[in-house]
């Protein structure tokens, strides 16, 4: 039996981290009322929309029963992809569990495309990897999110899906591979909007790797284009299409709306999404009053304390926020890794990781301050927009920099206490802070009142 665990705790762990994954997830499917989670009532309508009609893009003016809120001419297929597979459910399961599930195999898939590029930034360190898909399986809000009905679930798998395929084809330089990271890249562009800052990180590193070569990858190109084999037609007509979709839709909107990205008062008049979305107001009409706004430097303070409370607590139309203690013990871990960070810096060291690091400032400071700060200006409100689930793009990275960083000196036997320590103290800091939670049975049996069109039935 020893020898058994000795030679196979490493896939033991791991599938033991999944299944607790799965547990604590399927646990938020059956417990927590329907429209708790974010946005969940506005998504379940637009995918009822898709699963009554036959069609596989529903134009705006069709939607007669619907009100304003992820409807968008820019972010259709998160939507109908629900709606097309719920014709799937031949067991009679209530249709809202029904799409949470799927929206938890989605999640299980990016914990697999997770544990694909653990093994090709960390190779044979095992430790490291064990580490980091134990704090990436035990993120309270991550888990919250993928047990819930709502596009980030996708939109994450597409984004670690892009970063995953853009590092193998750094690594194995494989055409394949790069005609894979614009599948997801189109894919991930008609999901959902946010997707755009990553994208164009992920173009400028691909810019800068072939920068030297633009011939030869165009030779190389064309080559597994017009090769007879059965995956690269699939992979050549899948881009293609993917991309007419976008060229489409995007052409379309600038046409008919003014813009590549329509806002609700462009498709509908402002009285409508006014009185449709109780959050039109505060996002699109500007403040009247006085504002005296606050320093950028202040705002990122604020901004990163709001971000590490709906990452690691709950943030949704009901919240279970932080305690005191472990917002303690979140800072105290980032000033551990900063002590590290400082002194095995190098950037000449690790390609990967510089690539990593490199997306994760770029990707944060863009949401901080082109998207959040700028929106603060506009309506005065600090928090308004400031989600921890946007920045779930870039979290798998952030988790293997911190992993990095705070595990790679170490020798093996103190790479495992330290792996112990963390997962132990991650799984603590996740689920059992939840359950234990004096708010959680109000959290669950709430109500959420979401205004609907009348006519509205969902699934």
């Amino acid at each position: 039996m020893k020898a058994f665990l000795r030679k196979n705790y490493f896939t033991l762990l791991m599938f033991l981290l999944v299944g607790l994954f799965v547990v604590q997830a399927g646990y938020f499917i059956f417990n927590v009322q329907r429209g708790v989670p974010p946005d969940e009532i506005e998504h379940l309508v637009q995918i009822t929309n898709y699963f009554e009609s036959p069609s596989l893009f529903i134009p705006a003016e069709d939607y007669e029963k619907s009100n304003y809120g992820t409807l968008n001419q820019s972010r259709f297929f998160y939507h109908m992809l629900l709606g097309k597979l719920g014709h799937l459910n031949i067991l009679g399961l209530d249709q809202t569990i029904f799409m949470r599930l799927i929206n938890l195999i989605f999640s299980l898939i990016y914990l697999f495309a997770f544990y694909k590029l653990l093994k090709l930034v960390f190779e044979k360190e095992r430790y490291l990897i064990i580490t980091a898909f134990g704090i990436q399986t035990n993120i309270l809000m991550f888990t919250f999110l993928s047990s819930s009905v709502n596009y980030d679930n996708l939109v994450n798998l597409l984004a670690i899906s892009s970063i995953y395929f853009t590092f193998k084809h750094l690594s194995k330089k494989s055409v394949g591979d790069l005609f894979l990271v614009f599948i997801c890249m189109g894919l991930g562009m008609i999901t959902k909007i946010s997707f755009g800052p990553l994208m164009v990180g992920l173009f400028f590193i691909l810019g800068i790797a072939h920068r030297k070569n633009f011939k030869k990858l165009f030779s190389d190109c064309w080559q597994f284009i017009i090769a007879k084999k059965f995956k690269n037609i699939v992979i050549t007509i899948s881009l293609f299409l993917i991309f007419l979709t976008n060229v489409l839709l995007f052409s379309f909107n600038h046409i008919k709306y003014g813009g590549f990205f329509p806002k609700c008062h462009q498709i509908y008049s402002q009285e409508t999404c006014s009185t449709d979305d109780p959050n039109y107001a505060m996002y699109n009409i500007k403040s009247t009053g006085k504002l005296d706004p606050i320093d950028p430097i202040t705002y990122l303070e604020k901004w990163s304390k709001l971000m590490e409370d709906q990452t690691f607590g709950i943030f949704a139309h009901k919240s279970i926020n932080l305690t005191k203690n472990h917002g303690h013990i979140f800072s105290f871990l980032f000033f551990l890794f900063s002590i590290f960070f400082i002194r095995q810096f190098n950037p000449r060291k690790n390609l990967l990781m510089n690539i990593s690091l490199g997306l994760v400032i770029f990707y944060t400071l863009f949401l901080a301050f082109f998207v959040n700060y700028q929106s603060y200006l506009f309506n005065g409100v600090v928090h308004a927009g400031v989600q921890g689930r946007y920045l779930f793009p870039v979290l798998p990275l952030m988790i293997v920099i911190f992993v990095h960083y705070v595990l790679n000196t170490f020798k093996a036997k103190i790479q495992a206490i330290l792996s112990i320590v963390l997962i132990s103290l991650f799984i603590y800091l996740s689920f059992p802070s939840y359950f234990f939670s004096p708010q959680r049975e109000l959290f669950e049996e709430s109500s959420i009142a979401i205004i609907l069109h009348p006519s509205t039935v969902l699934l």
